[in-house]
């Protein structure tokens, strides 16, 4: 079984608090966003209690984690960029548990081009992103079209899986949006969740969720909830393809990777803010590269520095990117997803972050950077220093080159 029944009610109704209760009880200046979490709240939350009570017996019963006949398994990460990223460490995993397996990957539809090039994906089915988009605030256009394509999206999808006949599916996403029902329909043979997971009563066996640890280990008990067990998996990149990207990581090896744009207008830092900091670290002697994507291109303009060691590159492959990150002295960033990125390729870290957005007084603990999205260990050994929003360019920049000259 994954817990005790009185230690699964106390992880998922009050650790769930500590954890991820602020981005329900946070109010945003959004109201849409505030509107979709009070429908959260009204619809889902007395369906998962109830159901937690009337299916308690099904969590009494030992884990059947026989590896006879699993030959097709589907990861669902129905998430962003960073944490889709982050779940990929389940593929060697999986690959070492069920060596026979095929194994396929159930993303939003937004994240799905990130999987297209990792070895070891079969297939990419694709999830609407209406939910999790409207519980962020990152929904564009008229909710009417945008909750109609989500909806085709579902069926197209659900015909697609279930003619799969998956051995085992595994839902990689522990908290509000999950979508452990939707995967209850999708003719699995055996269906596996976060016991934290909401309405993972649907489940036949669960994995226990430790608030407290790095994401990774979590995911590790997804592949065997039995086991206390850790993998060691190098990443390799791959040298870039790209003669322009070369040519600057060679003339500019003291570098610096700046992620400043986030899609949560909340977590931003100002243009000012952005430039005072730069121009601090070119005045250091540091060479700066501005990253992000085409759409941000203005934005990704508008805190550059006329100087020859400041540069923008917004069109990056993600393994360019990651061939970036891994040959600058740090990265200082804004968005979990290029923080994940960094993690892997063992880059010192520096990490922006608006904390009422991300804690509860009295729930939360504050020895662990961490919300609903990004899942960062504070403890980490890379992540030299985390910054309120508030922070000044200036103190930022003491504090970076104080911690790589230490190193």
């Amino acid at each position: 079984m994954s817990s005790s029944p009185l230690l699964f009610f106390k992880l998922k109704y009050v650790s769930w608090l500590r954890r991820f209760g602020g981005m329900f009880l946070r109010k945003r200046s959004n109201s849409w966003v505030n509107f979709a979490k009070i429908i959260y709240s009204i619809f889902f939350l007395p369906i998962n209690i109830l159901g937690d009570i009337l299916f308690l017996y099904k969590r009494l019963r030992p884990i059947n984690n026989s590896k006879e006949n699993v030959k097709k398994i589907l990861i669902v990460k129905v998430d962003q960029l960073g944490d889709v990223l982050f779940s990929s460490s389940l593929i060697p995993a999986l690959n070492k548990e069920y060596p026979d397996a095929v194994i396929d990957y159930l993303v939003n539809e937004k994240s799905a081009p990130l999987l297209q090039n990792i070895h070891g994906i079969r297939k990419i089915h694709s999830y609407g992103y209406f939910i999790l988009g409207a519980l962020l605030g990152r929904l564009q256009g008229s909710l009417l079209s945008q909750f109609i394509k989500s909806l085709r999206y579902m069926q197209k999808t659900l015909r697609d899986i279930r003619v799969e006949n998956y051995d085992l599916i595994l839902n990689a996403r522990a908290h509000a949006h999950s979508i452990t029902w939707f995967l209850y329909f999708c003719n699995g043979k055996h269906l596996r969740c976060f016991d934290i997971s909401t309405t993972s009563f649907f489940a036949d066996s669960w994995a226990s969720y430790d608030l407290d640890l790095p994401e990774h280990l979590n995911f590790f008990k997804l592949v065997n909830p039995n086991a206390n067990f850790e993998f060691h998996i190098p990443y390799e990149v791959k040298p870039t393809t790209s003669h322009d990207l070369t040519h600057w990581i060679q003339k500019n090896p003291k570098n610096i990777v700046i992620t400043p744009v986030t899609y949560d207008r909340e977590k931003s830092w100002s243009p000012q803010n952005w430039r005072t900091l730069i121009q601090d670290l070119l005045d250091q002697g540091f060479s700066v590269a501005i990253c992000g994507i085409p759409e941000h291109i203005n934005e990704l303009m508008s805190i550059a520095i006329p100087h020859p060691r400041c540069h923008v590159f917004s069109t990056l492959l993600i393994k360019d990117l990651a061939h970036l990150i891994k040959n600058a002295k740090a990265l200082i960033g804004i968005e979990s997803f290029p923080i994940h990125l960094a993690l892997a390729v063992n880059t010192p870290l520096f990490v922006l972050i608006d904390s009422k957005l991300l804690y509860l007084p009295t729930f939360s603990k504050k020895q662990f950077f961490t919300d609903g999205r990004s899942m960062i260990p504070m403890g980490h050994l890379l992540v030299k220093q985390v910054f309120e929003l508030k922070e000044s360019p200036q103190e930022i920049t003491t504090s970076v080159i104080s911690h790589l000259s230490a190193d």
